[in-house]
């Protein structure tokens, strides 16, 4: 893969850049992992942990060759992982490839470091997030059927956080008001439209029932695997991204 072509002349806004930044990250823990398994090691990480907390040596290796936050990704990265996986990955979080390429050559590793903390210091500013909602509202989004992958992921989470507070509080009397701050307490939990929540059964919510809502909502296991490597923050910053852009 030759990353190092003639730069675009319209190189991706720092806004619209999260889900590369995303993207990074994800292809460093696939990095981690892969070196794990190629080692042998026979410890798997719990449930909530990763291969880094069971294998800092690995971890201190992937970051030499990927950096803290995959700022180092390059033709050797792709070697590492396939091609094929880096394209899987452009195409779940809308990323063009070739834009993905240009970001890579166009900025050296302390201009993405840089980037980076740019780019959630701005996005997480609420007066950029209104500007931007205003902005998007007013232009008709070509994305709508490509992102829709995601847009299904969303309303899954959604699906699944109502789920888990009926199951708790069903059986319960409240009155109105009681019910409503006992649904704000509960889904302000479980993060925007319930993208905390990690993927897997638990107390409140069981396989059978996560299956039938993933049907629902025309998810498959593979996606669903993908869409729950990424980890709460990441889920969020594709979450804005569909709904500012």
């Amino acid at each position: 893969m030759n990353i190092n072509n003639n730069k675009n002349e319209n190189p991706v806004p720092l806004v619209e850049m999260g889900p590369i930044f995303v993207l990074l990250d994800v292809l460093t823990r696939l990095t981690l992992k892969n070196q794990y398994i190629e080692e042998g090691g026979i410890v798997i990480p719990k449930s909530g942990e990763s291969f880094a907390d069971v294998d800092p040596i690995a971890l201190l290796k992937v970051r030499n060759w990927m950096g803290e936050h995959g700022e180092l990704f390059d033709t050797q990265g792709y070697a590492r992982l396939g091609e094929e996986t880096v394209d899987s990955w452009c195409k779940f979080l809308l990323i063009n490839l070739d834009q993905f390429n240009d970001f890579l050559s166009r900025y050296s590793v302390a201009e993405k470091i840089f980037l980076r903390g740019a780019f959630f210091e701005v996005i997480n500013d609420q007066e950029v997030q209104d500007e931007l909602r205003q902005l998007s509202n007013k232009i008709k989004s070509s994305r709508n059927q490509s992102k829709q992958h995601l847009l299904n992921f969303f309303a899954l989470s959604e699906m699944v956080r109502e789920q888990m507070f009926n199951n708790t509080y069903s059986a319960q009397a409240f009155n109105g008001l009681e019910k409503m701050e006992l649904r704000q307490d509960f889904f302000s939990a479980l993060g925007p439209v319930g993208l905390f929540w990690n993927g897997e059964p638990n107390k409140l919510i069981s396989s059978d029932e996560i299956e039938k809502l993933m049907s629902e909502c025309d998810v498959s296991q593979e996606e669903f695997t993908k869409f729950y490597i990424l980890n709460a923050q990441e889920r969020c910053v594709m979450y804005n991204y569909c709904q500012l852009f």
